[in-house]
């Protein structure tokens, strides 16, 4: 998997869900990325990871987030304060 090469700071958040999507963000950065996890039953090195979509709503940056079912929750820093909901690509 390549996700950390593809943000501006270490991924220290990694969420799989049951439909075959990763995402991943990183705590100080504003971007979040989603990503179509392809997984072979037999054979996991052939496990292919495409990006789907980066998420870039926030001005600040990112201090928390959350996956829940279809949903992608997050929450940003500063004076803003803001909350994102986003459901995943279809």
């Amino acid at each position: 998997m390549r996700s950390s090469k593809y943000h501006d700071k270490a991924v220290d958040a990694l969420y799989v869900s049951d439909n075959g999507y990763m995402v991943t963000a990183s705590t100080g950065s504003r971007f979040i990325k989603i990503w179509r996890v392809d997984r072979p039953t037999s054979d996991h090195l052939k496990t292919e990871v495409t990006e789907l979509q980066i998420l870039r709503d926030h001005q600040e940056p990112l201090v928390d987030l959350r996956v829940c079912d279809n949903r992608i929750l997050s929450l940003s820093g500063g004076s803003q304060g803001l909350v994102c909901a986003h459901d995943f690509p279809k």
